[in-house]
């Protein structure tokens, strides 16, 4: 979207151009454009519908649970041993 507003402006400032050529100035291979008289006027666009937004995710919680100690298990393998 941006992209096409941009080589639009530059389109549009580009046929504007035209009409300015005869404002233009050349003396000692200088060109001067005088831009003082020039009024721009514009709009800012904008989307046309309303911004739908979606429900924020939720914070799980964690399905694995880690445990904090493993002695049952080493006293089993060190029996087997």
């Amino acid at each position: 979207m941006k992209r096409l507003f941009s080589v639009t402006l530059v389109f549009v400032l580009a046929c504007a151009g035209t009409s300015a050529v005869a404002e233009d100035r050349f003396e000692n291979g200088v060109t001067t454009y005088d831009m003082e008289a020039k009024n721009v006027r514009g709009e800012v666009v904008g989307p046309d519908g309303a911004v739908i937004t979606g429900d924020r995710p939720r914070k799980q919680h964690s399905l694995i649970k880690v445990r904090g100690n493993y002695v049952p298990e080493l006293l089993k393998s060190v029996e087997d041993i």
